[in-house]
């Protein structure tokens, strides 16, 4: 009964089916003459219309159906509806609402730039931070590792709408949209799907990774980091946060569904009326770009996925071209606008006229026309997968590779360091921008800013600018030193750096040779070009503009071959000292902040800062003047003291010290100088101490004779025990002293401890930077050392440098023996005195005024009658 039923019914239906739909005529009478007939022509056929239901019968037999997945669907979608009504109803936070909508982007681009785009068609390649960016996006979107969708596929092309498509289209809207998903797969899919080449994609490290941990994968990506973040940070409850995951994550599911089914049945086809994928807007708003089906499959390798580029309803491409700006997606493929126009006329549905750039193209030929009506769609042998199919067209090979693929962006290479450094700076700025706005900043602080930065402008706009680059005017010493120091605080380079950069600039605007040429796009020339490597025509053709005018001012320090050369040189740096350097400066700063804010008793201070005298005597009356270079000699009870003093300023051993001072004023500011100053001021000052040795210091270092340091058996005797006396005098004493006699904290006394240390060897650190940059020359011109009053103060005497490189042995380290600036040289003769320094050296007044006369730089003046006497 009921399968006549169903058989009459069907009849019904195939008879409905025979009417002229394309007719827009209404329906007239029929006479009883024109029903027989029309009875009596499908009379005979109720047989024919029964053996079509058996043959529908017998293909839905052989689906069958896997209820576990049915089962999740349904309750995932019902979960999903809840949470629409929790929506709709303003029940959830709008952080979480937006937080869900960019979480689903970012799922989304890794499905539609990675799954699809990269692995499944090999429409551009991605370097490696591009490919991890993508596989985790695509874990996020939870459809399938990547392997498993891009082989669907490329089978869903080979094979589009036949029993080998995975969710064929033929076979209904719910079969191609969610119900193959349901059901096991057409046998078919598995026969002539392992006739599709997967290599490439099984090749790819990342993609086997995905593989291996796929299931943490997911659940770290698509369940625990969106729950996580809606429940601990937004502050939904954890079952609203589950639910808004699982909603997020049916309406991406439906977003990527409605590409198989909607897009391959409603819409245009203005590139092959004979297939089913459709061009679809809603389809292409909804799944980022993927709606355009009838042109992606007819050029399935195109990046776009799309003939329009624009990013509307594209931002898939977006981000690709994005990608291809910072140089992380490469050989991007397209298709000729003349492949795409004659493919339209001869097989398209005529409802898209393509604008063609090019108007003057040529006119297709009488073999295109001829085509266009003799078409027929090819079989699925010919159908093609994506960019790499052995079927492909050798004409559509050539005109593949996308024209306007930059090829300076393929050599890109990117410098993460500057990257992290640059993320950083700008996302402490926003939060800056977010006090400022909020008012939660004092006006002061405000004008402070406003006016610094205009300070620091000032060496740019006048200084390396107008002055330095382009020799506008001329600007007398104090106002190249004023700019100097703007050009300090303003940060983008040494002044030699800037100018040359800028007179490439000009010189070869906007070609590769310009440093931020600016054709490669606003990122790249606003700052993308400070985080990759130099275009290699910068530095070839760069060389061609003259920069000696700047490197003779003596205010920018001259850059010597030797420097030159080590630009070349890869610098490695030694993590576990810059971590060491990093905490105990935090410390530093926190101690001065104790100290400043009356936190730390006076007698701690004062304590701290005579042991800090105690120390610096030990480097600067031990280590150097006495070890180093020999200016006196000590008997053992002062070179006993002298070593606990440099033991407690901990700047090395006093071998090694006097090993690298020795070679420092054998090898000044070449790159066999431990802290050369050409190297720029960081380095000089401490970055020396965060990096391996250059190998020009290894290798001439053996050339120095370090005997008479080696035979002293006070020196052999601090090298055994360093470290315990280290612990003992640096950190030990100090520190029980304020606890136990003064009564401070333990912790207090161990910040003051470190602060102290800190203090002492930047004051140390000054004479190897700041007195080697700025100052005057009043001995010798002609090197980087400089008189410092800043550097006398602070080192106790050491800040005498030009004087001191021109005459080593001078246990004065300075022409003046006047104790006020000089306090070491003050100790010294105190020692000589009570006899325990003799052989004190030094040098002549009349050696000294030669000197100064013949390579001075005119500074010196005759010494005053005192000073007579004390030299």
């Amino acid at each position: 009964m009921s399968s006549n039923l169903l058989t009459n019914i069907s009849y019904d239906l195939l008879l409905a089916s025979q009417k002229d739909c394309s007719s827009p005529e209404k329906d007239e009478p029929k006479t009883a003459e024109e029903n027989n007939l029309i009875n009596g022509q499908y009379i005979g056929h109720r047989e024919d219309a029964q053996g079509l239901l058996k043959n529908n019968d017998l293909a839905t037999k052989n689906m069958e159906i896997v209820w576990k997945n049915v089962a999740i669907f349904v309750v995932l979608h019902s979960v999903t509806v809840y949470g629409l009504y929790l929506l709709f109803t303003f029940q959830l936070k709008i952080a979480t609402v937006l937080f869900a909508y960019f979480y689903t982007m970012y799922a989304a681009f890794g499905i539609t730039a990675g799954a699809h785009r990269l692995w499944a068609h090999r429409s551009y390649t991605a370097k490696l931070p591009l490919r991890i960016f993508l596989m985790l996006a695509q874990s996020a979107a939870l459809q399938n590792d990547i392997h498993e969708w891009a082989r669907d596929h490329r089978v869903h092309h080979k094979f589009t709408d036949s029993d080998a498509d995975p969710h064929n289209a033929k076979r209904g809207f719910f079969f191609s949209h969610v119900g193959w998903l349901m059901c096991k797969k057409h046998p078919d899919v598995f026969t002539k799907g392992k006739t599709v080449d997967m290599s490439d994609v099984l090749n790819d490290p990342v993609v086997r990774f995905q593989r291996k941990y796929y299931l943490p994968l997911i659940l770290l990506m698509n369940l625990t980091v969106p729950t996580y973040v809606t429940y601990c940070w937004i502050g939904e409850d954890f079952w609203t946060s589950v639910i808004v995951t699982f909603g997020r994550y049916v309406l991406s599911l439906n977003g990527t569904w409605l590409v198989n089914s909607a897009a391959h049945i409603w819409g245009m086809k203005p590139y092959d009326q004979n297939i089913k994928p459709t061009e679809n807007k809603f389809v292409a708003a909804v799944a980022f770009g993927e709606g355009w089906h009838n042109y992606h499959h007819v050029f399935p390798w195109d990046y776009k996925a799309a003939e329009l580029g624009n990013y509307k309803w594209n931002f898939t491409t977006c981000f690709l071209d994005f990608m291809a700006k910072i140089g992380w997606a490469t050989d991007l493929k397209t298709t000729s606008e003349e492949i795409i126009r004659k493919r339209m006329l001869r097989t398209g549905d005529n409802s898209l006229r393509l604008t063609l750039q090019n108007q003057e193209s040529k006119p297709l030929s009488e073999r295109d026309i001829r085509a266009h009506s003799e078409h027929q769609h090819p079989d699925d042998g010919d159908l093609i997968w994506g960019w790499g199919d052995k079927d492909m067209d050798q004409e559509e090979i050539n005109a593949g590779l996308r024209k306007n693929n930059d090829l300076a962006t393929k050599h890109m290479e990117i410098v993460w360091k500057n990257v992290a450094i640059f993320v950083v700076l700008h996302s402490v700025t926003v939060y800056g921008l977010y006090l400022l706005f909020t008012f939660q900043l004092k006006i002061a602080k405000v004008l402070f800013a406003y006016f610094y930065t205009m300070y620091a402008a000032f060496e740019i706009t006048a200084g390396a600018h107008r002055l330095w680059s382009h020799r506008s005017y001329t600007a007398k010493l104090p106002l190249r030193i004023f700019l100097k120091l703007t050009q300090i605080a303003a940060l983008q380079n040494d002044i030699h750096e800037w100018a040359r950069d800028h007179r490439v600039h000009h010189t070869f605007t906007e070609s590769d040779v310009d440093p931020h040429n600016a054709k490669r796009g606003f990122f790249f020339s606003h700052v993308g070009w400070l985080m990759c490597k130099k275009h290699p025509d910068v530095f070839t053709k760069g060389k061609t503009v003259d920069m000696s005018d700047v490197l003779n001012d003596p205010v920018k320090v001259k850059m010597s071959n030797d420097a030159q050369k080590t630009k070349d040189y890869k610098m490695e740096i030694v993590w576990k000292n810059v971590g060491i350097f990093v905490l105990i400066h935090s410390l530093a700063l926190y101690g001065a902040y104790l100290m400043l804010t009356l936190r730390v008793r006076l007698i701690t201070i004062l304590f701290a800062y005579v042991y800090l005298a105690f120390s610096i005597l030990g480097v600067t009356g031990g280590s150097h003047r006495l070890w180093s270079h020999r200016s006196y000699t000590a008997n053992l009870p002062l070179r006993i003291l002298l070593m606990i003093a440099q033991t407690a300023a901990v700047q090395n051993d006093i071998f090694v010290w006097s090993r690298d001072h020795r070679m420092h004023h054998k090898y000044t500011d070449t790159d066999a100088d431990p802290h050369n100053s050409t190297r720029g001021f960081f380095f000089s000052h401490m970055g020396w101490l965060m990096c391996k040795k250059h190998p020009d210091l290894l290798a001439k270092g053996t050339s120095i004779d370090m005997s008479d340091v080696a035979s002293d058996p006070v020196v052999r005797f601090q090298r055994k025990y360093y470290l315990p006396l280290v612990l003992l005098l640096n950190i030990v004493l100090p520190t029980f002293v304020p606890w136990y006699f003064f009564g401070e904290t333990l912790w207090t006394s161990y910040v003051v401890t470190i602060t102290r240390y800190v203090i002492s060897v930047n004051g140390t650190w000054l004479v190897n930077s700041a007195a080697h940059m700025w100052g005057a020359k009043p001995y010798d011109r002609n090197i980087n050392p400089t008189e410092s009053g800043l550097v006398i103060g602070l080192g106790f005497g050491e800040g005498f440098h030009n004087y001191h490189h021109v005459f080593p042995y001078d246990y004065k380290a300075g022409e003046l023996g006047n104790y006020r600036n000089n306090f070491t040289a003050c100790l010294i003769d105190f020692m000589a005195k009570i006899g325990w320094a003799t052989n004190l050296k030094t040098a002549s007044l009349e050696m000294i005024q030669k000197r100064a006369t013949r390579t001075g730089d005119f500074s010196w003046q005759y010494p005053q009658e005192n000073d007579k006497k004390s030299t």
